[in-house]
């Protein structure tokens, strides 16, 4: 049976997959649902709204629209039985996601979010590294990440979902991944403080800066987590640091590299293909692995609602 691609949305993310799906499954239809039409391919059919789109009866359905809106779409493809991908975040909030997972669980379909860096070699050898107790019992960690948002945005940042508090943007939305790098990385994390706040000039009505404290234990000992997420640093910044008590272990997103200092020990410096599509390849090709194995993922998926929660409490003005 040929299979039938529905893709919701089509900006830069939703191109993308496009591209990694049409290698992958060449002989696919495929259909896109979204305002925007862009002339990025003469025999790509668009939707003229979302009754076309449930007559298409799409099997595998790509969500990449504005974050308010994955649920509500997931939904309704999951409801007619297509194996559902959802660009992060999966919600705006826990309680829409709990609802979903009822939903979904009853479901036998395949169903993934988007979070392509765990699919990205460095970050799985990083994690490797650090279960291997090489640099000792952890003793803290710091991850940063940040942007300047309108060099990332280039078009018109103010009218990106980044900017816009309606479309379910701001910084802790937007840059989530990073809080699920923490839950792969680590076990059993817990959220103890944290604040949001807006403090640069930029055209926004969302946080542009976000800080959390997470609870976290090694070996039976706790330690802490520092987390700083913006949209207005210049030096663009994607790193996880973990201290033990043998070494430090740098993960660095940006330049796909992990440095190992070791106590009275040369650094050693581990670099990777820095081919930006690599991850979100793998990551779709497991996708659709899956989808043949009729593997649900729905173990998996459920995951995402610690993730969330952790979103909805940064998104409180100071918790504790």
């Amino acid at each position: 049976m040929k299979t039938k691609v529905l893709i919701i949305g089509f900006g830069n993310i939703a191109q993308r997959h496009y591209k990694n799906l049409k290698k992958i499954l060449p002989q696919s239809e495929f259909s896109v649902l979204s305002k925007s039409r862009k002339i990025f391919n003469k025999k790509l059919r668009f939707l003229n709204n979302l009754e076309e789109a449930k007559i298409f009866r799409p099997n595998v359905t790509i969500i990449c629209s504005p974050a308010n809106t994955h649920i509500q779409y997931a939904k309704i493809f999951s409801e007619i039985n297509s194996n559902i991908f959802i660009e992060k975040p999966v919600a705006i909030n826990s309680n829409q996601l709990k609802d979903f997972l009822h939903t979904v669980k009853k479901k036998k379909i395949t169903i993934l979010t988007g979070y392509n860096l765990r699919f990205e070699n460095s970050l799985n050898l990083f994690k490797k590294i650090i279960n291997s107790k090489k640099i000792g019992q952890i003793l803290s960690v710091r991850s940063d990440v940040g942007q300047y948002l309108p060099s990332w945005r280039k078009s018109s940042y103010t009218k990106s979902v980044s900017a816009n508090k309606h479309l379910g943007g701001g910084v802790i939305n937007e840059l989530s991944h990073d809080v699920d790098i923490l839950f792969m990385l680590f076990n059993k994390i817990k959220p103890i403080y944290g604040f949001k706040q807006k403090v640069s000039d930029l055209i926004i009505d969302v946080e542009d800066s976000a800080y959390a404290i997470f609870e976290a234990y090694h070996s039976n000992k706790k330690f802490y987590i520092f987390l700083n997420m913006d949209f207005y640093r210049h030096d663009s910044t994607r790193k996880c640091t973990v201290i033990g008590s043998k070494g430090t272990i740098i993960w660095d997103g940006i330049s796909n590299q992990i440095k190992i200092y070791m106590m009275n020990k040369k650094t050693r410096l581990i670099s990777f293909n820095k081919n930006k599509n690599n991850s979100y390849l793998n990551e779709m090709k497991y996708f659709i692995n899956n989808i043949r194995k009729k593997n649900t993922l729905y173990n998996k998926f459920k995951q995402n609602l610690e993730v969330v929660k952790v979103l909805d409490n940064m998104k409180k003005k100071n918790y504790k």
